[in-house]
């Protein structure tokens, strides 16, 4: 959904399969939440749960859509053996503040900065947006601190 990305990520609370809620849009860094329809989708996220992680995503989260409750995401949770929280919108709380919207979003910061429509993206394909992502943001590092050194030089 075109309207979603620069805009702050819904100030909602969910529950979690750690029972703690969490709210994504108060966490720092770099934050994935996909949906669990799929459970190849989901285990393809628990395949590459340490290469998100290492390719700088500091949460991943499962969102269970409504009418799945906290408990029967425990057990989903135990059964696919999956290393990250699933959070569940059993009211339809986010998907409404979303507007509809169903898929993958990365939002960093409390900010939505990319999306994935429908099924969402899988692992590799958000692996492969976040591997594009850190290049341009070295380039423009680089420009940045050239910009400065010929600046100071002046």
């Amino acid at each position: 959904m075109a309207h979603l990305p620069s805009n702050p990520f819904p100030s909602l609370t969910l529950p979690s399969t750690s029972g703690t809620p969490v709210s994504p849009s108060t966490l720092s860094g770099l934050s994935i939440l996909f949906p669990t329809s799929s459970e190849r989708t989901t285990t393809s996220f628990r395949s590459a749960a340490d290469r998100l992680l290492s390719n700088g995503v500091s949460h991943v989260f499962g969102v269970a859509a409504a009418s799945s409750s906290p408990s029967a995401q425990q057990q989903v949770k135990e059964s696919l053996g999956l290393p990250f929280q699933l959070l569940s919108d059993e009211k339809g709380e986010l998907k409404q503040a979303l507007g509809g919207f169903e898929g993958t979003l990365a939002v960093e910061d409390g900010v939505v900065v990319q999306v994935w429509e429908g099924e969402g993206a899988g692992a590799e394909e958000l692996l492969g947006w976040l591997e594009g992502r850190v290049g341009r943001e070295g380039l423009s590092t680089r420009a940045e601190a050239d910009m400065l050194e010929n600046m100071t030089g002046r």
